[in-house]
């Protein structure tokens, strides 16, 4: 099938549209690297991405970065727990639910992130004493114990830290994912909720069996997107010293004074993982459309 005369023009604006882009980017780097007073110097990050001696291991970046996902992934199955949670007290039948769920969500949404992280992590942290007791249990344990745990959370001795930042991030993303799942309910058909009743379905059956695998199509795009934006808002865990791709960012130029190569890196670096989790958003949003298609 030939393409039509509407899609060949817009190809050809796309197309004008993507050279202007890589014009501009390539005038941009020539006047950085020429006209800006500054001695580049991008190999003195190499050992700080890969270190060869005594033995190849990751760098300070990479250690990071995987830092940055630890808390990323944790940070993000709180967040839709606590989203879950807060979206069906949202549309509860209770007044008391919706009214609760309603100050906690608002709250949270409406309070600067930076604030909520220092309260989090300085006042109410500390009130949480599994914290301290995973801590000290982590510290005794050796061997392949020991292997799984820093592989899933990074160094033992800040397994505590990670853990608050973890639910502090939950907390924050999950005010946002509870308006998603309260949206995503309410998209479906009052009828559908009256068909499982008529069929003699308890509340929870018909919210189980039918609205929420309906409700997840519609939710899964804002979803995703709210996932991507907690591999991002992580990097605000870097003023309470946790030590993710920001942090030792920071740590990185105070060590080198190499400012733009070492932003440039840390930036390059959260892009590929955010484009990555984008990919894979798009991916599971074409499945499940071709899902409801047939």
């Amino acid at each position: 099938m030939n393409p039509s005369p509407r899609n060949g023009r817009g190809f050809w604006g796309d197309l004008v549209l993507v050279l202007a882009l890589a014009i501009g980017a390539g005038w941009f780097l020539f006047r950085i690297t020429t006209q800006v007073p500054y001695d580049w110097n991008w190999p003195a990050l190499l050992p700080y991405l890969v270190r060869t001696e005594p033995e190849l291991a990751p760098g300070l970046l990479l250690q990071g970065m995987a830092q940055t996902l630890r808390l990323s992934l944790w940070g993000g199955l709180g967040a839709i727990v606590v989203g879950t949670m807060g979206g069906l007290a949202r549309v509860s039948h209770s007044p008391f639910w919706r009214l609760l769920s309603g100050v906690l969500i608002q709250g949270v949404r409406n309070t600067p992130p930076l604030v909520l992280v220092f309260l989090g992590y300085f006042f109410l942290a500390d009130q949480i004493p599994w914290l301290a007791t995973a801590q000290h249990a982590a510290r005794q344990t050796t061997g392949l114990w020991r292997l799984l745990l820093e592989c899933a959370f990074g160094p033992v001795g800040q397994l505590q830290s990670l853990l608050a930042a973890a639910s502090i991030l939950g907390v924050m993303e999950g005010a946002y994912v509870a308006e998603i799942v309260r949206a995503g309910i309410q998209s479906i058909p009052r009828g559908q909720w009256d068909a499982g009743y008529a069929l003699g379905f308890s509340k929870g059956q018909i919210l189980c069996h039918i609205i929420l695998p309906q409700a997840l199509r519609v939710m899964t795009p804002p979803l995703a997107g709210q996932g991507i934006s907690t591999v991002k808002d992580s990097a605000i865990m870097a003023v309470i010293s946790i030590q993710e791709l920001t942090f030792q960012g920071m740590q990185l130029m105070a060590t080198t004074y190499r400012t733009f190569e070492t932003w440039i890196a840390v930036a390059a670096i959260y892009f590929v993982l955010t484009a990555t989790l984008s990919s894979l958003a798009h991916a599971v949003e074409r499945r499940l459309e071709r899902g409801q298609e047939v």
